[in-house]
């Protein structure tokens, strides 16, 4: 599996980051069911010839031939194949200033048809240039350049329809709320209570609580935990960080708490996750 990411930062803009966690391209599979787990990464679907189905907590969508969906990070998720297929899939992550975009706008699910293949033409070019050996210097520049392009085209696709959760929040890069959400997606080992979100936002406590019960329907300490959950699952499985380690870099010094938090809100332990997550690239690679 492929791991890269890229960072863009414009005068006045928030910095723009692009992470593609990815295995072989274009995968051929059996009928297959996995079932849903919560990911750090927004999944990129693509059906070639076969109808793909998509289960998102109490609600069921198709994807056809042709067609493309994207899933968000945050919800758990079933994915079945009636007949033998064709797929290609990615995992996917925008951020501005290290807050999850899907975290400010929502999305659409399903894609048009010319949408759907312009995300594939540049995640496919993504995924050749992450293959593609650098002979020299030069090279790297203009592998760089082209992997920038690519990027900014999924971008623009990406948030094309995009609209914000709600209008009622002020989302720029300056606003106590926005600093907030950065500050706990690259603070992440640090511990937290409402009165130091508080603090970092420069919000009185119950207007802490208000936005985040309005914008994510959690209490604040509920996001930190997913984050930290969040972060623990990139570390276990792309750094292959023991369980230990992963739980102190995310801020738990008991790692049976730790594992108990885990289990709770993701459905396994982190073992467990660790596991399945492993063997489900090894039946990519295989299949690829």
């Amino acid at each position: 599996m492929k791991y890269s990411s890229y960072g863009m930062l414009m005068h006045n803009v928030p910095s723009i980051s692009f992470t593609v966690y990815d295995g072989q391209n274009s995968i051929y599979r059996l009928p297959h069911e996995a079932k849903g787990r919560l990911l750090p990464f927004s999944i990129f679907l693509y059906a070639h010839d076969s109808e793909c189905r998509i289960r998102l907590e109490n609600n069921e969508y198709c994807v056809a031939p042709g067609e493309a969906m994207i899933l968000p990070h945050n919800v758990r998720h079933d994915f079945s194949m009636p007949q033998s297929g064709r797929i290609t899939w990615s995992h996917i992550f925008l951020t501005a200033d290290s807050v999850p975009l899907m975290d400010l706008y929502q999305i659409p699910l399903l894609r048009s048809r010319e949408e759907s293949q312009a995300l594939l033409d540049a995640l496919t070019k993504i995924n050749r240039l992450l293959r593609q050996p650098e002979t020299t210097f030069y090279d790297s520049i203009g592998k760089g350049i082209e992997m920038q392009i690519s990027i900014m085209e999924i971008c623009k696709i990406m948030l094309n329809r995009a609209t914000p959760l709600t209008e009622s929040l002020p989302f720029g890069a300056n606003s106590g709320f926005f600093k907030l959400l950065s500050y706990i997606n690259t603070h992440i080992d640090e511990p937290y209570s409402l009165s130091k979100l508080s603090e970092i936002a420069e919000l009185s406590p119950p207007m802490v609580r208000k936005l985040f019960r309005s914008h994510f329907d959690q209490t604040p300490i509920d996001y930190v935990i997913k984050r930290k959950l969040l972060a623990a699952c990139q570390l276990l499985t792309e750094v292959d960080m023991s369980v230990g380690y992963a739980a102190k870099a995310v801020g738990y010094d008991d790692q049976m708490y730790f594992s108990k938090q885990f289990k709770k809100h993701l459905g396994a332990s982190p073992s467990q996750y660790k596991s399945a997550v492993s063997k489900e690239a090894t039946l990519h690679r295989k299949n690829g």
